[in-house]
């Protein structure tokens, strides 16, 4: 089962933090983030996305899956950052992460 739950959240750490690099960490932008997952070859996943909006982690911006990376969207990236050795609050440790894009 930590196989899975560190799966899953795997992917949303890979989709949360696109999302800060493309906005480079701005809350005031918004961008299509399935769009953005795609151009990037990570897989797009509507559930992983619906987890980010109801954990206040990004903010819906009126077209399917259009959203503004939100201020705890920003402190969830930069807390998994600042220590990548240590598993945050919702993601595993980066250091410890296999990459989803490739």
């Amino acid at each position: 089962m930590i196989e899975v739950i560190n799966k899953l959240k795997t992917k949303r750490f890979c989709m949360l933090n696109a999302l800060y690099e493309f906005m480079e960490g701005n809350t005031q932008k918004w961008c299509n983030l399935k769009e953005l997952c795609q151009s990037q070859g990570i897989p797009f996943d509507s559930n992983t996305f619906a987890y980010l909006q109801e954990e206040g982690l990004i903010k819906m911006y009126g077209a399917a899956f259009t959203c503004f990376l939100s201020h705890d969207g920003v402190r969830a990236i930069e807390e998994a950052w600042g220590n990548p050795h240590r598993e945050t609050m919702y993601f595993p440790a980066i250091a410890n992460m296999t990459p989803q894009n490739g």
